[in-house]
This record gives C-alpha cells, structure tokens and sequence, in this order.
C-alpha cells in the first residue's frame, strides 16, 4: 500500500498516453548468509491486482480584493442653520487582474468580473447599492437611515465598501510542485460628493429698531422671575436696571428678554448662472433668556469633615430645595434634604459622618449638593473634604521643646509657647456642572465683572455695550395749583396728585297709585302699597249664580277591577247592582290554590344494578353512619412483551473481561451496543524480524584516521577504511528505522568487515553498544581477526527490557582497540553496520463470564423468552451457555468463526428460571487476539400482571306521585369515583356538579323516574361509601279557597262639585272578607273599613287623582270554594252648573310728577304682589 502522505505519487508517474499512466514496480528477495551458504531462491507472482483510490482535484480559493471607506457629512449634520436633502457621489477607481501563466495548459481563460458597492445600514449590515455609471445618490430619508454618529469623536459619516468580484476557469498542469497565482487588485482614486442643502440664516437683532439715538435712564424695576402659571416675586437689590423706550432689560442672573429674526433662504443650484440664493421666508421670534442653572455656594465646612458636622449652603432666593449627596467609591448616595434657615442659606447638621461613608481619616470624601428652584431647574456642585474622624491630640511646648522646665529651668516671660494643634492644614476641592466661559471678549465695547456675590462667582456682562455707569434723571411734579372747573349740579368730581375724578348725580324715586277705579267688586280695607309684607289692600268680587244637582252615583265597570283577578273569577256582575241596595248581586267566585309539600325518596336494595361489590345498609336519606357502601371489583389487565435486561454492569461476574463504557440500551434493537472487552489472557514474543541501521555521524574518535570515519565505513567494502592502533576508539550515530508498534527489540548484531595484517597481535579489535541518553555502553565482544573478513557481536535476550523505536533511533555502535601488552598492531575497518531484530508482544485475550439478574418487577405475572442479538468481533467461538438448576452444560449459541451480528432467543421453561425470576448464563470463548463481544439486545421476555379494579354500579328508582322532580341530594366519601346522571333526552350520561343537583326534565323519565351511575377504574382496590342519596320532590297537600279582587275608578270631571260619600255592601257564603280603601294622602296604602257608609266629604284623602277611588275585596282561606256577593259598591257625589260668574276688575293710573326735562330716566320698573283664593287673576 502506497499513501499519498507519504510518497509524492508523481515522482513515480509515466504518462505513456493521454489517458494512461503506468506505475513500475521491483520485487526483490533479500537473503541474510554467514561465512558459508547454499540457498536456492524462487519468487512467484500468480497474479497483480491494483485498487486505486482517487478523486478529482476541485480546489478552489477565491479572494476578491476590497476595501471600506468613510464619507464624511460632518458639516451637514452639525450646523443647525443648514437642512441636508440630498447628496450625489461619484468613485474613481481602477482595478486589474495577472496571471502567472507557468503552468497554464491553454492560453485562454474564460474571466467574469464586476464592481459590486455596499454602505452599511442601520443593523450594522453592508447594503448592495446599485451604481450608476459610478456614482450613486441618496436622499434625506435614506441618510437617516444609514448615517453612522460617531458619538466619541462627534463625527458623521458614511461607512462604504468597494468589492471587486472576480471568477476564472482555466486549464493548468497539475504536477507534485503546481502552483497558480493570480494578481486582482483594486484601487480607489478618489470620490466626488456633490450635497444639495437648504441653508437657514438666523441674525440677532434688538426689540425695536429705530433711526434716532436715544439715551438709556436708570430706573429701579422689581426683582421676579416668570413660568407659564405664575410670577414668582424676589427680595428687592439696589442694582440698577436699564430703561429702554418703556420696557426695561433686568440687570439680573434671572431673565433677558432677546428677539431674533430668522430668515429662510434656498440655494438655487439648477440656474445656468451658477448658485443663487433665495430668500423664502422670515420670520421674528420673542425669546426670555435665563440661566438655567441656579447658583449656590458651600460657606462652611471650608476643608474638613468631621463625625459631627455643621454644613451652611449659600443659594439664591428663588432656591427651594436643595440634596446632600456623599460618594461611596462607585456613586453618589443621597444623605438628606437640608434645611432652609433663611431665604439664601440652607443648613444641616449631619452626624455619624464616619459611618455613613465607611471612610477613615486622612481619606478624601467627594460631596454633592443638588439645589432646584422654583422652575424645576437644577444645579449640581462637586466638593472634596478630607475625613478627620480621630480625636485633636494637640502639643504645647515652652521654648525650643527640649528643656526641662520642670525641674530644671524657670520659664520667663519673654519664653516662648507654641501650640501645635496636630491636624494636617489641606485645602479642599470644589467642582461646579455648570460652566459659563466668559473669558474672550472685546475690552472695547464690553467690560466682565466677577464679583462674589456674597457666596459664588457669578459673571455679570454687558451684552448691549452700555456704560457701567447710567445718569440719574428724577422729575418731580407734585401736581398743585391745578383748578378744576365743574357743574356739581351734575357730577361730583376731583382733582388730586394728578388724579382726575368726575362721576354723574343720579338718584332713586319710587310711586304708588295716585288712582285705582273699581269696575266690578269691592274694596274691603286699604293698605300700604309701598312695601311687600306689611298691609294689604283686600278687593272682593261679585258673587257667581249657581245652579246645584244632588245624589249623583257612580259605580266601578268590570273592566275597572284588577284583570284578572288577583285571586277568584267572575260569576255575575251587572253595574245596575251596584248602585243599589236591593239584594242583587254580582259576584265573584274564589279561586283556587294548591299546597304543595316537599318529600324524598331514596333507591332501594333491588335497585342497585352493574359492576361493584354492594353492602346496602339503607339510611340514604340522611347523613351519618351506616353507610351503603360499594367495592371495585378485581379485573387484572395482563401485558406482555415487557422486557428486563442486565445492569451494566453490576449483574456480570467477570473471569477475563471487562465492561466498557459503550453501553446502550439492552431492551431495544437501537444499534446503541454494549461493548465488553477481552481480558489478558496469556503474553509471548512473536516472530522476530531486523532492520539494517548504517552509521549515519560521527559521536566520537579518539585516534581513529581519517575524520570524518562515516563516511569510509557506511558505503560497504569499497576499498576505504578507517585505522586505529593501541588504546584508540570512535562511536557512531547509527541511522534511524522504524520499529512497528507493539513490536520491541530482541537482539542486536553488530558486523564488521576489517582485518590486521599482524598474524600475532596483542592488540584486540572489539564492539559495544549503546542507546544514547537512555542505557549505558554493552559489553564489549571481540571481533579481531587476522585479514579482510566480516566479524560480527552478537547481544540477545533484549526482549523482555520493552526497548522498542525510541531506543533504536538512540542507537550508537561503538570500536576499541585494546592493549594486553605492549604492541603496534593497527587495525582497519572498511565497512560497518547493524543488524536491529525486533519481534511482537504476542497477548492472547479471552472472554469468561457470568451474568445473573432478575425481573425487579412486583408485576411480573409470567416469563417467556431469552432475547439476544449478539456479535464476537473476531472469530473465537464464543459461547453462551444458561444454568437450568445443576449446571451450565445447555448450550444457548455458539458465534463459532462469524463475527456478525446474531438474532435469537431462548424459551425459557421452568428449569432455565432461578428463584422465580432469575436467569443465570455463563459467556466463554476461545483464546486469541483481542476482541470485543457486543449486545445490541440482551434481555428476559416477560408478561406483567396489573391490578385493576373497576366499578360501574348503577342505579334507577322513581318518586311517589310527585308534582315535581325538583333536586337530587347525595354525598359520598371514601373513593373518588365519576358520579353521572342519565340524560333521557340524549341518551347519554353527564357529570353531576354540586348537591342538591337540579333535575331539569331531561333527566326525568315518565315525571317520577331517574338514573345515575357510579363508575371508577383503578390499579389499587376502593371502597366508596355512600352517605346519602335520594330525589327531592314535591306533591300536593290539599288545595287553598280564597278571594283577592281590586277595583279602581274615577268619579266623571264635568260639572263635578263635590265627591261626598262611598257605601258598599257584600257578603260571603264561607268564612268572611275584609274591605279595604286605598288612602292616597296620608298612609299611601289600603285601609280596613267596616259598616256601609265612608263619609269622603271629610276624608279627602281616599280620593285620589283624577278624582279617583280604589278598594279591595280579600276573602278568609278556606278549605271549600267560597262565591262573594257584591249589593252595593257606588260613590255619592254632587254637580254645579255655573249660570253667572263672580268677577272683580279695576283700573290703576300712576302720575310721575317728579321727573323734570333735564332728568334721564335709566330704567323704569313696576313692581306689584298679590294672592287670591280663588281662581287666577
């Protein structure tokens, strides 16, 4: 076998044809002979056959050059004064592709190639953009889209790719050496950008423009500062503001007032004169300019921080909140909100300051204070404090602090007493957000005061280049001396400081009727008409002519009473009956109503049916013991092909081998195996076999001419050698051999062919040998001889020390000469080499083991078959036997020589199952090369047993003349079971929810019969105990009499004068009835009225509206039918026919004699009250 990894194929190619290829091969026999041999050599080739395993070359590697770059719209994007709409980009570029032609076949080549460009879009994705004669246009839409902000650097670009994509298909030698190189290559020149844009000028200019100089006046306006909602008012200051033509710009940190003009242009490009701008539209805007970031300033602690600290916090008035914030190391955590003390200080007293910020003394500790004002607006400050948490230990020294003035010395005045306080003088940090730069401006026109402001550093500029100093004018005009000339008899007016006021005379005159001519009635007394409340002037009219009529009835029509009745139903009514009292009726007979009352009614014994273990106890009626119960009925479900197979791999017992972690599942034929491996068995040296190695370098000489010796003494017996004499030696690198793996070293021969010319010599020639670096030198054999010939050493028994292509590639063969006694015998060596034998590590394996495992299942009711699929990977007659209760003498199958996959099973009686659900087997095979048996299947075939019990008790019974099937109680416990009612209708059985259950009509069969069902299935056995069951229904007591009747009518409105009496009269032939008038007035409800007579004259309130009457008629129950007589129901009542009506009628004049010719009269109004007590007027 030849493999391309190791050889280069071509060097041993002939290509003889276009199609042919020829391959030449040497056989040789080599033969090992000593001094002596006689050897005939034969080779026979019966036969050459080839198996070339090729594929077709198909190598491809495609590189197409690329390159990205950034279009930069930087300056369209920032100016907010320009509006980017369009841009247009034209590419320069060139690209080319060479081919190194050396080993092309063919002159041609069939080339495509195109320019593809991509921008990437908003997922950071290139996007194929179609060119256009090389160049490509975007708009404003598609910008936004693609435009990358390079938010670090504040740029804003394009990000482009160029590609040029090229395929070739060529024909080319492909020899050991092929090679093909192809040049692409593509340049970008450059890019042309072409932007079409709308540019906005906006220009600052003052509030009012005008032509005339003027001069500016000093006035004092009030401090406040504005928001949508309201005006927020601020302590007065002495600063001067400015006056301009009535308004005025605040000299404060508060508010400016600026107006702009804005003005619109377009850059018209398309004009064949060149670019020309447009103006589109203008427009002013009103601004008020403020700072938005308020001020304030730390006052104390100036730079350290204490355990107890007092913090003073400087702000303006407008100011009203202000946060102390600390830093922890990773952000700033809010400590509280200070205190307000006045309207520009806030203080706070924070205590435990060490354990808040975990620091120690000497650290820095970053404060932060967030003041707000009224408009929400805020402004954050920075200040570092160091932490001093330690106690002062301060120092006092008189003098220099080395004399003893305490028993030495006396102290003078003039000694001198420094106190040391022992705290370190550092000077904190303040960091303010806000930042005004106000550092570059022209001196001449403007000036920059930066004043403390009592507690921060405010700039205060003059942005209009007004002087700092403004002329105080004061006009003063104390307005006396004015004569004011007026007529007071028509207003009243004033003139005072300038101050003009004038209101008109006006006056309020009232009138009572000079004359009031009665036309029709009386005065009976006269009154003040002046006031309403006091007395009145009463009038009488004429008296009317009326016309009486008496003893007029009315009586309620048949209609009028309640229809139907509210209980009962006419007999005979006849309205003439009513009027009078003359012993004629109508009547009304009672109706009638049944009484029903509630029963049950529960199943007996014989109306149990179905599946179910019945103990009937009765007392369904009622909860509480005993109870009817019913047991599930055994009905075992039988499986087979259940399947139980070894544990891998605590049910084998191993002799020799081992389970592997290759294992699958034994009870399915997945293809997943169970692979065990053979175990040693017995180890032996194979076949040996050698190698020639030749020196391949010099190790060492020492005397031995001429260097270098290798080369004289690795080409065979040519006529050069090497020669050393007395005590010379040299050792040689032999050349590498591969030893086969699992092979090691058995002996090594080491020959040489040398000679001496001495036929005496006392000078011995002699060979060792060594592997470098790892044994050291063997012992040293003789190989001295008189004369060319070929000497060899021979070393054996290598075999056991596991030397194997490590140690022959250290291999180093080393020649002495040595001296027994004093001689110049020289010695020469024309030829060295090796002879390295090496045989196998033959191992014999062997498979031997039991295997023994149960069912493991409670369920197993029976066992059938022994399944197995098996292979032995190697033909060793494996073997698997099975105990059947003695020994392991029943052959269960032999793999003999085949290393399929077998298939089968094994019955499994009586005699082949141990303690019920065992079985025992023992695996043998023969010995020999390692090999695995596997099991793709290996498992006891067996039948499961699973408890089942069912219940299906059914149970129908019927009611007692019932009226009505209304409920079904139950209640039961114990099992939980499916309790269901048969649906006639349907004819199936649905799920009873919820007790008393209703029983609609579809679950009543004839009015009186229903079905329910109870049903269960489980694997463990139950008992369900029934603890109530029975129908609720409803039959007829006896039947109720008695009589309900209203009436409701309306006495007729013509004429009517009066409503004067209600008679009536009844009576009943069983038991009695109760009358009842309805009162509308007082009680709104009817009222119990006896005798025959209701005087309605003097009780209004049985009359109701429309002038109507309602009554009722309500009977005794009784047991019988009863008939109520109606004599007399009527309404007495009195008519009028007006012949002459009383009136009353009179004139009022008014004479208004008060008002002259130069009064005006405003308004004019009559006012008048009066009541009657009769009709309107």
């Amino acid at each position: 076998m030849v493999d391309r990894n190791f050889i280069t194929f071509e060097q041993y190619f002939n290509k003889t044809g276009p199609d042919e290829i020829q391959i030449q091969a040497i056989f040789t026999v080599e033969e090992d002979f000593e001094d002596s041999f006689v050897s005939t050599t034969t080779l026979d080739i019966a036969s050459i056959g080839a198996n070339i395993y090729y594929n077709i070359p198909n190598t491809e590697h495609v590189v197409n050059p690329e390159l990205e770059f950034d279009i930069e719209l930087t300056n369209y994007y920032k100016d907010s004064e320009i509006h980017l709409e369009q841009i247009r980009v034209y590419l320069d570029y060139a690209y080319s592709i060479e081919f190194d032609d050396s080993f092309l076949f063919s002159e041609y080549a069939l080339l495509q190639e195109q320019i593809n460009f991509y921008l990437r879009n908003e997922y950071l994705e290139f996007e194929e953009i179609d060119l256009d004669d090389d160049e490509f246009s975007l708009s404003r839409k598609e910008l936004d889209r693609l435009i990358y902000h390079d938010i670090v650097n504040d740029k804003y670009y394009l990000r482009a790719k160029l590609e040029y994509d090229w395929n070739v298909i060529i024909e080319m030698n492909l020899g050991s050496n092929s090679k093909l190189e192809i040049f692409s290559r593509l340049d970008l020149i450059k890019y042309d950008l072409s932007v079409l844009y709308t540019f906005y000028e906006t220009t600052r200019i003052s509030a009012q423009e005008i032509d005339t100089p003027f001069d500016l006046v000093a006035i004092h306006a009030p401090n406040y500062i504005e928001n949508s909602q309201n005006v927020f008012r601020k302590e007065d200051d002495t600063e001067v503001d400015i006056g301009v033509f009535g308004g005025f710009l605040r000299n404060s940190d508060s508010e400016q007032r600026l107006m702009l003009r804005q003005r619109l242009y377009y850059n018209f490009s398309e004009s064949q004169e060149g670019w020309s701008s447009i103006l589109l539209d203008h427009e002013y805007t009103d601004g008020r300019l403020r700072y938005t970031v308020p001020y304030g300033s730390l006052i104390e602690p100036n730079n350290h921080l204490t355990n107890t600290t007092d913090f003073i916090f400087a702000v303006d008035e407008d100011i009203i909140s202000v946060g102390l914030y600390y830093h922890n190391g990773q952000q700033y955590i809010k400590k509280d909100n200070m205190n307000k003390s006045s309207t520009d200080l806030y203080i706070y007293t924070w205590t435990n300051a060490s354990g808040d910020t975990a620091v120690s003394s000497g650290d820095i500790v970053k404060l932060m204070f967030n003041i707000t004002n009224v408009l929400q607006e805020s402004g954050l400050y920075e200040y570092s404090l160091i932490a001093d948490f330690d106690n002062p230990r301060p120092t006092i020294n008189i003098g220099t602090g080395n004399e003893n003035y305490e028993n030495d010395l006396i102290a003078t005045p003039s000694t001198s007493l420094s106190f040391n306080s022992g705290e370190t003088e550092t000077n904190s940090s303040k960091y303010n957000l806000w930042n005004d730069p106000f550092t570059f401006y022209d001196p001449s026109y403007m000036s920059q005061t930066d004043y403390p402001d009592n507690y921060g550093n405010t700039q205060t500029m003059d942005p209009l280049f007004m002087r700092n100093s403004f002329p105080n004018m004061s006009i003063l005009d104390d307005w006396n001396g004015w004569n004011l000339n007026y007529n007071s008899g028509y207003t009243t007016s004033s003139y005072s400081n300038g101050q003009f006021n004038s209101l008109l005379n006006y006056g309020n005159n009232s009138k009572t009727p000079d004359i009031i001519q009665i036309n029709d009635g009386s005065l009976v007394s006269a009154g003040d008409l002046n006031n309403v409340g006091d007395t009145y002037s009463t009038y009488l009219s004429t008296n009317p002519i009326v016309n009486y009529g008496y003893n007029n009835l009315d009586v309620p029509l048949q209609n009028e009473f309640d229809n139907p009745l509210t209980m009962g139903m006419w007999g005979t009514y006849n309205e003439n009956n009513l009027r009078y009292d003359d012993e004629q009726f109508s009547t009304i007979l009672s109706g009638s109503d049944p009484i029903y009352y509630g029963g049950t009614d529960v199943p007996l014994q014989g109306e149990f049916s179905g599946t179910g273990d019945l103990t009937y106890q009765g007392n369904l009626d009622t909860i509480g013991t005993p109870y009817t119960t019913i047991g599930g009925f055994s009905n075992p479900t039988y499986t087979g092909g259940q399947r139980s197979g070894p544990h891998e791999w605590n049910d084998w017992t191993w002799n020799y081998g081992s389970g592997s972690t290759d294992y699958g599942t034994l009870t399915s034929n997945d293809g997943d195996t169970n692979r065990i491996d053979a175990e040693l068995y017995s180890s032996y040296q194979g076949g040996e076999s050698y190698l020639v190695s030749y020196p391949n370098g010099d190790a060492a000489n020492v005397g031995w001419v001429t260097s270098p010796l290798t080369s004289k003494i690795n080409s065979g017996v040519d006529g050069t050698y090497i020669t050393g004499e007395a005590t010379d030696y040299a050792y040689f690198n032999m050349g590498n051999v591969v030893i086969p793996a699992n092979n090691y070293l058995t002996k090594i021969i080491v020959y040489a062919y040398r000679r001496t010319t001495d036929t005496e010599y006392w000078e011995y020639l002699t060979s060792q040998y060594r592997f470098a670096g790892i044994t050291g030198w063997s012992s040293a054999i003789s190989i001295s001889g008189v004369g060319w010939a070929w000497d060899s050493a021979t070393w054996s028994g290598l075999f056991g020390n596991g030397y194997g292509d490590t140690e022959a590639d250290a291999l180093q063969v080393r020649i002495d000469t040595e001296r027994w006694q004093n001689d110049n015998t020289k010695w020469d060596v024309d030829s060295l080499y090796a002879r390295i034998y090496y045989a196998p590590l033959v191992n014999e394996y062997k498979h031997e083991y039991y295997v023994k495992w149960d069912i493991n299942d409670a369920s197993m009711s029976s066992i059938q078959n022994l399944r197995y699929e098996w292979q032995q990977t190697a033909a060793r007659n494996t073997k698997m036997y099975i105990y059947d209760g003695s020994d392991y003498d029943q052959l269960v199958n032999n793999r003999g020589s085949s290393t399929a996959y077998y298939t089968s099973s094994f019955a499994l009686t009586a005699p082949y199952i141990q303690n019920g659900d065992e079985v025992w087997l023992y695996i043998t095979s023969d010995v020999g090369g390692d090999f695995d048996v596997r099991f793709d299947q290996f498992y006891i075939e067996y039948t499961k047993s699973t408890p089942n019990f069912i219940m299906s008790k059914v149970i129908e019974w019927e009611a007692p003349s019932p009226i009505s099937m209304d409920t079904l109680t139950y209640s039961h416990n114990g099992a939980t079971v499916v309790f269901e009612i048969w649906d006639y209708i349907g004819q199936d059985y649905e799920t009873i929810t919820g007790s008393p259950f209703t029983l609609e009509p579809k679950y009543v069969s004839g009015g009186d019969m229903i079905k329910v069902i109870y049903s269960k299935t489980s694997s463990t056995d139950f008992t369900l105990n029934i603890d109530q069951l029975r129908i609720d229904y409803a039959y007829v007591d006896h039947t109720d009499y008695w009589i309900n009747a209203t009436a409701e009518w309306s006495i007729p409105s013509q004429d009517l004068y009066s409503i004067d009496s209600l008679n009536f009269d009844h009576q009943v032939t069983q038991g009695t009835v109760t009358f009842y008038v309805y009162d509308f007035d007082i009680d709104d409800q009817f009222e119990e009225k006896t005798g025959t007579l209701l005087d309605l004259s003097t009780s209004p309130e049985y009359i109701g509206p429309s002038n109507s009457i309602k009554v009722r008629y309500l009977s005794s129950t009784e047991t019988t039918s009863t008939t109520l007589s109606i004599d007399v129901l009527r309404v007495n009542y009195t008519t009028f026919n007006l012949i002459t009506a009383g009136s009353l009628d009179f004139n009022i004049t008014f004479h208004l004699d008060s008002i002259t010719t130069e009064d005006t009269i405003e308004s004019l109004q009559l006012s008048y009250a009066y009541k009657t007590d009769g009709v309107q007027v």
